[in-house]
């Protein structure tokens, strides 16, 4: 039996940002706690060795003493296969359904929340009213760490701000060339651009000429 696991991709991470951008929606993070020790480690019989300080009285004396693994600890190659199936489980029962074809993404029919799982990350978005109940759903069974706003993801930060986008202006080449995002509801000062930059930025403007519906300027 293949228990190798099948983490969410980043294509999902995104798919749940902009979910999450959608008028009175919202995106939130969890980690959970020593995720892979919260479920039992199953198939043939694992057998490991106990430092000396962690022996019971009842060891002493012994050569080589072994016991058990019981839970499924990191290292061992099949813990994260049996955690997702833990997590998996639980999901479920908590009413969330697993999106065929895209694994460890499920959606909550009653919440409309879409939830996202990365091994021990998880990313929640849909309705901001709907979100608490949606993560107590999730926490009956899986413990977390208590849920933020969204953040750091997968080593990448995420900054949620939003932009007035004037039609017929350099805004593109501003956009892309600056590095910090503008204030709530306001438009970057348009920063210099170098000569050698310009063609390469004017490129990437113009790929985003029909996602924008407007033209930047030449």
């Amino acid at each position: 039996e293949d228990l190798s696991s099948n983490p969410a991709t980043m294509q999902a991470g995104k798919a749940a940002d902009a979910y999450g951008l959608f008028t009175g929606h919202s995106v939130e993070q969890s980690d959970a706690e020593q995720a892979y020790i919260q479920s039992k480690l199953g198939g043939d019989p694992t057998w490991v060795q106990l430092p000396p300080e962690r022996w019971p009285p009842e060891w002493k004396g012994m050569k080589d003493p072994v016991c058990p693994l019981i839970l499924a600890l990191y290292g061992h190659p099949d813990s994260g296969g049996y955690w997702e199936k833990h997590c998996d489980r639980h999901l479920r029962s908590a009413g969330y359904t697993p999106i065929p074809e895209w694994p460890s993404c499920y959606w909550h029919k009653d919440l409309k929340l879409f939830l996202v799982v990365y091994v021990d990350d998880f990313k929640l978005s849909g309705p901001t009213k709907n979100l608490s109940r949606g993560w107590s759903l999730i926490r009956a069974n899986i413990r977390t760490e208590d849920p933020t706003p969204l953040g750091k993801y997968l080593g990448c930060d995420h900054r949620l701000f939003d932009l007035w986008m004037p039609a017929g202006s350099n805004f593109y080449l501003e956009l892309l060339a600056d590095t910090e995002p503008p204030a709530k509801g306001g438009v970057p000062a348009a920063p210099a651009v170098k000569n050698g930059d310009k063609q390469a930025l004017q490129s990437k403007a113009a790929s985003l000429k029909a996602f924008f519906g407007t033209n930047p300027d030449r």
